[in-house]
């Protein structure tokens, strides 16, 4: 119906629709505009925000806790951090430096270094704990010898996992403390170097920079490829030759290995469940400056090494008995292995006597700045010690006999007693064997040959001496040896390839002839057999010759191409130990290496 608009009245007329033209527009909804908007312009953002914060591809923060960071003011850790920013800046990589009161900002108040990075967008970390111990050395005006340890990781910060785990073990040497933290922080940072760089250019980010097609970036980081590339391929050639060399040693007959074949053992005594060895863990290094293959060396390490019983096999871990930085001459040990005497080179500042056992503080019962100490030989029971004592560097050698533990002497054999003295072995606990010639009496016709060098036993409770063998002409004397209880004895008649031995209960002395020039004789428990170093015609090295005494004929035990030497019987008998010696293939003319060896006794 229409509606008069002037009386507002219903006029009855239906209404017409308008025409759509004249229709009225709905209001529209803009809200979704914007959202849309914002939700844009926040995309936008995030990707900018994302960009701006994102980790730079070569920018590295290096976070080694050393008594503190760097950034605290530990200096050892200054150190690694310079020695490693140095070398990472010289392979192309970006690492974060001081000097920016920003980033001291950052890292001062940051305790996490994986955040730390992430507020400086360094990509990737190189971080963990390396831990010193200070030992001030009995020298005078002081020494400070730090052994370190430590564990760090190298680590991406897109990655879960990191990128390579470093074991850190080093050591330093100094009079000055401050001076001993600079070095051993450089030989760790070195350690971490030799670690890192193949692990950071190995990483995807940089793999693929490296094949991408910025040539600006791939000329910074090839000096950085070209190292990564020559370390591998270095230590590829290096772990091949030692394992070549280890194929070739445990290919011969009948020997038995207690070492692997990269190392460096002396072996020092035979237990009835162990050996006892000194061992110094070595390392290469690849140097980033000269491009060749260097050493990282532990610290040297007496240590026990246990053994199935009735095999040859190692059962556990070395069991450590001494640390120090040189174990000068052999060290050796009592029978059970409970007493080890050793000559400590404290960095060429003194020598000291000490004696470690297991489980117990080392034992110094001498230091000496001046007098010069070496070979010390402890007695089968572990009761005494003997040892060379030389008043000062151009004197003569003095025999010394301690009693152990207290350290007090109990018999000195002085130069005024003899005209040279050559070596001396325990025969048993109460006897010492002395390789000595005597003064030539005064009185005596000038035309008389002096005294013969004469291999002497000694009775350490009274003093007195007796001849147990006296060279002959021009035969010389060398090396001898005795049974545990001091019944049997054996020597070298050396020019004349004999080795005589007695029984000493019996008084009875027997001559036996080998194949060449014998040295470095060992005798069995019973007496039977005498094992001994034998230089073959034609070789450089020498073998392990054999003296059954029983039937009077010797054998050639050992036959390679390396060197065998110094034999020990076992206390039952059963098998000889010996070192078997190698040219190191890795540093050829620099190195010799060192792995014990045993083979049965032939029954």
């Amino acid at each position: 119906m229409a509606v008069d608009d002037d009386t507002g009245i219903d006029a009855g007329v239906p209404e017409e629709p308008l025409p759509s033209m004249d229709m009225p527009l709905p209001k529209r909804r803009i809200w979704p505009v914007f959202a849309v908007l914002f939700a844009l312009l926040g995309g936008i953002g995030f990707l900018v925000y994302r960009e701006l914060t994102a980790p730079l591809p070569l920018r590295v923060l290096v976070a080694v806790d050393v008594e503190g960071y760097w950034w605290d003011g530990s200096k050892p850790a200054a150190v690694m951090a310079d020695y490693l920013s140095d070398h990472l800046s010289d392979m192309g990589l970006e690492p974060v430096k001081g000097g920016d009161p920003e980033i001291i900002e950052v890292l001062e108040s940051t305790d996490d270094p994986i955040e730390a990075a992430r507020k400086l967008r360094a990509a990737f970390v190189i971080t963990g704990v390396v831990t010193p111990e200070v030992v001030e050395l009995p020298v005078k005006d002081g020494y400070h010898e730090a052994r370190v340890k430590g564990h760090l990781e190298v680590r991406h910060l897109l990655d879960d996992a990191p990128l390579a785990e470093v074991k850190i073990e080093t050591f330093a040497g100094s009079r000055s403390p401050d001076r001993v933290k600079e070095m051993y922080g450089r030989s760790a940072a070195r350690h971490a170097l030799h670690n890192a760089l193949p692990a950071i250019f190995g990483h995807v980010s940089i793999q693929d920079i490296l094949g991408g097609g910025d040539p600006k970036l791939i000329d910074a980081l090839t000096p950085g490829k070209n190292y990564v590339a020559a370390l591998e391929r270095n230590l590829s050639e290096a772990n091949a030759a030692y394992k070549d060399l280890g194929a070739a040693q445990d290919s011969t007959e009948g020997v038995a290995f207690h070492s692997p074949a990269n190392s460096q053992d002396r072996l020092l005594g035979v237990t009835p469940n162990h050996i006892v060895v000194a061992t110094s863990d070595t390392k290469p290094f690849f140097s980033p400056k000269s491009l060749e293959m260097l050493r990282n060396e532990s610290l040297e390490a007496v240590v026990l090494r246990q053994l199935k019983p009735g095999t040859e096999d190692v059962v556990k871990a070395d069991q450590q008995l001494w640390l120090g930085y040189q174990a000068f001459t052999y060290p050796t040990s009592s029978g059970d292995g409970k007493t080890v005497a050793i000559v400590e080179n404290l960095y060429g500042y003194a020598r000291t006597l000490a004696i470690a056992s297991p489980g117990q503080k080392l034992n110094r019962l001498k230091v000496e700045p001046k007098r010069r100490l070496s070979e010390p030989r402890v007695s089968p029971s572990g009761k005494a010690i003997a040892l060379i004592d030389r008043p000062c560097k151009d004197c003569a050698n003095e025999l010394s006999v301690l009693s152990l533990p207290d350290g007090k002497e109990k018999y000195r054999l002085r130069k005024g007693e003899y005209a040279r003295l050559e070596t001396f072995r325990w025969a048993g606990d109460g006897h010492l064997l002395a390789l000595y010639s005597e003064p030539p009496d005064p009185e005596a016709d000038p035309e008389e040959p002096p005294p013969a060098m004469t291999l002497w036993s000694i009775d350490l409770a009274t003093g007195e001496k007796a001849s147990i063998v006296v060279a002959e002409g021009n035969t010389v004397l060398t090396d001898p040896a005795a049974t545990t209880d001091g019944r049997h004895v054996a020597i070298s008649r050396y020019h004349a390839g004999m080795i005589a031995v007695v029984d000493v209960t019996a008084g009875e002395l027997k001559q036996y002839p080998v194949d060449g020039k014998a040295t470095s004789l060992a005798i069995s428990p019973d007496g039977r057999f005498v094992a001994y170093e034998l230089r073959p015609k034609g070789k450089r090295g020498k073998e392990l010759g054999l003296l059954d005494t029983k039937s009077g004929t010797a054998k050639t035990l050992t036959n390679t191409p390396y060197s065998e030497r110094f034999p020990a019987f076992a206390p039952d008998g059963a098998r000889l130990y010996f070192e078997m010696r190698a040219e190191d293939p890795v540093f050829t003319g620099r190195r010799e290496l060192i792995r014990i060896a045993s083979v049965a006794v032939p029954k």
